[in-house]
């Protein structure tokens, strides 16, 4: 296991690191290097396939990811050598706690028949789907392999949709928010769940754990952010945050998106003594 510090930083990758349509890293790589340096395992946590994860060549030593807004969990190779995972991809174990992807379409297909107006990113066409989906333009072939996820697109009325959400969770399927696009995954598959998850991993594996922050900036964290010892609440770049009732310990950052992320982690540096209150919060 290459792991040396006691805390272990958990971030959603879209948003506070990756702004929503873009696919360049460069503006958070040096912050990523700067964990790495301090020996902290820095889990990234995305709505995207390990394929499209790993297209951004991220720096740094290859740490566990969550994918697909949680429904997977990916362990590099002999990361944990007591972990075997339920299949292997790309240098990775992997777990998923959702449905298997082609059960979640065939459930789609069955609700089709039943009525409901939508299109799956499976049909639509790429090109059009790939910011829709907030996916990279050059690893849209890759989208195939999602294995416990389905993104659609939403084509019939409000009405409608409270029905369908109520048929897929008759499946044991839910439906989640996206940012421009809905989510079809398995009910127990959410970020906390896979974070819980990778945390028993390394507590099987007699690492000596003292705590944890997320930094999250989407609905879709809240489970992640709740789970943490210390939750960070990244300020949108529309200049919002998530409701503060929804995360009550949360520490709420004044910069927002990639500046908010290095203002969290900056401070928790300086509170840990991995930084000096002298220097800039800023990471990069």
């Amino acid at each position: 296991m290459h792991c040396y510090s006691d805390w272990v930083v958990f971030s959603s990758l879209e948003g506070p690191l990756l702004e929503h349509d873009s696919s360049c890293m460069d503006p958070a790589r040096l912050a990523i290097e700067r964990l790495a340096g301090l020996h902290v395992p820095l889990i990234l946590v995305s709505s995207q396939t390990l394929a499209e994860v790993l297209a951004l060549a991220l720096p740094g030593p290859a740490q566990p990811l969550i994918l697909e807004h949680g429904a997977v969990l990916a362990v590099p190779e002999g990361y944990f050598p007591r972990f075997d995972g339920d299949f292997r991809e790309s240098g990775y174990r992997m777990v998923c706690f959702s449905p298997p992807h082609r059960y979640i379409l065939e459930v789609l297909e069955r609700l089709r028949g039943q009525g409901y107006a939508f299109e799956t990113l499976a049909e639509r066409n790429l090109d059009s789907m790939a910011r829709l989906g907030g996916l990279l333009t050059e690893a849209v072939h890759l989208l195939p392999w999602r294995h416990g996820s389905e993104t659609l697109l939403w084509m019939d009325s409000p009405a409608q949709r409270a029905g369908f959400e109520q048929a897929l969770l008759e499946h044991g399927l839910r439906l989640e928010e996206g940012e421009d696009c809905l989510r079809v995954l398995g009910v127990g598959a959410e970020k906390g769940r896979a974070m819980r998850g990778l945390l028993g991993l390394y507590r099987l594996h007699d690492w000596p754990l003292r705590g944890t922050v997320a930094l999250g900036d989407s609905p879709s964290d809240l489970g992640m952010l709740r789970n943490a010892d210390r939750p960070v609440v990244v300020r949108r770049a529309d200049g919002s945050w998530l409701d503060v009732a929804q995360v009550p310990r949360g520490r709420y950052t004044r910069g927002m998106g990639l500046e908010g992320w290095h203002e969290g982690v900056g401070q928790w540096l300086v509170e840990r003594g991995y930084q000096s209150a002298e220097e800039p919060l800023m990471l990069a």
